[in-house]
């Protein structure tokens, strides 16, 4: 059984100030209600429910720090209006 996937992102090394702007455009999508990522000529567009799965790390080694994030969340189904008629 295979399963839809649009997936970009982004790697790469890049100013710190860069990836601190990167992280709160999508601090900012997420209190909106929407996330957008465009990298080049592919755009995808989030939007997370009330509820998120979370995870975060961090490690330290002799040569490398890392910190880890991900979130993650049942898409949110498209909202129907039905109009009924009025007796």
């Amino acid at each position: 059984m295979s399963e839809d996937k649009n997936k970009i992102g982004l790697e790469g090394e890049m100013r710190l100030t860069r990836v601190i702007a990167l992280l709160e455009d999508i601090v900012s999508g997420l209190k909106s209600g929407t996330t957008h990522f465009s990298f080049g000529e592919r755009t995808l567009r989030l939007t997370p429910g009330p509820v998120v799965k979370f995870e975060i790390s961090a490690s330290q080694k002799k040569k490398e720090e890392k910190i880890g994030l991900k979130i993650s969340w049942e898409p949110m189904p498209p909202l129907t209006v039905t109009a009924k008629p009025q007796p």
